[in-house]
């Protein structure tokens, strides 16, 4: 068994993430800590500046076996993102456990707050939140500490957008597009809305005070004021 942790760094690719020999990967943490109890995934997605922490299992195969990590969303030399050449076995190598965090007990939301996702062509073009390009001497929002907040990401353009807070980390509420997945219930600070939906997330101003910005992290959409 090997832990992996994998990072999108990319400043706008998506990926998917699959095994070339169709086994599945267990995820057991996301962008900040444990879930509760295991995932499998036969595909991980992972947005720009999502981290996904996975389990996968090398003991049934054979020394010399060779398995490539696959971005299902690549073609051409962006599908493949790395291999693992199976080198030994060994048999006693340890267990996914069956629990791994209980969720804690937070506050419940004192305000709602609605950021629409937009891409303004008047003027100079720049992507928007609710009408508004990035200006660093604007507060938008003035959250108390030790509280949560319900956001709605409402995204109303024509391109998906990862939605990052700096300073916190937030549980992901609903999906307008289906259920929230469950490897999507652990402790997260990065979100994709994809174009047409809703995601409603509460975050938890639990630990510092000050100036935090909060941004797509598609660098191209941060760079054009969102």
């Amino acid at each position: 068994l090997y832990r992996l942790r994998f990072l999108n760094a990319s400043n706008a690719r998506d990926y998917s993430l699959r095994l070339s020999n169709g086994d599945p990967m267990i995820q057991v943490a996301g962008d900040g800590g444990l879930l509760e109890a295991p995932v499998s995934r036969s595909a991980v997605p992972l947005a720009p500046a999502e981290r996904v922490d996975v389990v996968v299992d090398f003991r049934r195969l054979r020394a010399g076996a060779q398995v490539e990590l696959t971005n299902g969303l690549g073609s051409g030399g962006t599908a493949a993102v790395l291999r693992f050449d199976v080198t030994g076995t060994r048999a006693d190598s340890g267990r996914v456990p069956a629990k791994l965090r209980p969720r804690e007990e937070i506050p419940a939301p004192v305000a709602t707050r609605r950021w629409d996702l937009m891409f303004a062509t008047s003027g100079t073009p720049e992507w928007q939140l609710s009408g508004i390009g990035f200006d660093m001497d604007r507060i938008d929002a003035r959250a108390q500490l030790g509280t949560t907040e319900r956001w709605l990401f409402v995204n109303n353009s024509h391109r998906a957008h990862p939605m990052h807070i700096h300073g916190v980390h937030f549980r992901v509420l609903d999906r307008s597009t289906g259920a929230v997945h469950p490897g999507e219930r652990a402790w997260k600070d990065t979100v994709m809305v994809a174009v047409g939906e809703t995601v409603v997330v509460q975050p938890y101003f639990a630990r510092h005070r000050g100036r935090f910005v909060f941004h797509c992290h598609n660098l191209e959409h941060q760079e054009k004021a969102m």
